[in-house]
């Protein structure tokens, strides 16, 4: 009970305390097609994909011009690779539509604009990527991991499902 009573007083909206990652206020919000191709041209990030960076215990961080804030760790020791893009979006915003975030980050898994289900699969499957998604309380976030050598798809695919994603009418029918 004492547990219980403690619990009903201090885990309250009033009390939480959160930590976020957000972009610079004074840039543009991140059009992430965008952000892709600025990546693709990142020597920093280059040179990580390609293996020819040191292995570092802190990450490398820098901001993209639309204000994307990217942190990366350099290990040219592994073959693969692995994004992960996360933004405040979690269960905390849902407000009175209960799931709303979870159905909209399991709807990443329908394709994109330019890909359906099954091509989206398809690529995924021949270029061996996994695709993870996770909700959160106060962020939600898609995670790709593959072959360093295939970085410049894996970025671009990341880029393509978080700005044109596929919402077809038939994935809503109960």
């Amino acid at each position: 009970k004492r547990v219980q009573a403690a619990a009903q007083k201090y885990l309250v909206n009033d009390n939480r305390t959160v930590g976020l990652l957000l972009p610079d206020r004074r840039a543009q919000s991140p059009d992430l097609a965008k952000a892709s191709s600025e990546i693709d041209r990142n020597p920093k990030l280059r040179d990580a994909a390609a293996g020819k960076s040191q292995a570092s215990a802190a990450p490398v961080e820098f901001a993209l011009a639309n204000g994307v804030r990217v942190l990366f760790w350099q290990n040219p020791a592994s073959p693969t690779v692995a994004i992960r893009a996360r933004w405040p979006g979690g269960r905390s915003r849902d407000g009175e539509s209960h799931g709303l975030a979870q159905v909209a980050l399991e709807m990443l898994y329908e394709g994109t604009a330019a890909r359906d289900k099954a091509a989206f699969a398809e690529l995924l499957e021949s270029r061996g990527f996994e695709l993870q998604t996770q909700l959160a309380f106060e962020y939600a976030e898609l995670f790709t991991a593959g072959l360093a050598a295939d970085f410049e798809t894996a970025a671009a695919l990341l880029a393509e499902v978080l700005a044109q994603p596929r919402w077809p009418e038939d994935a809503f029918e109960v």
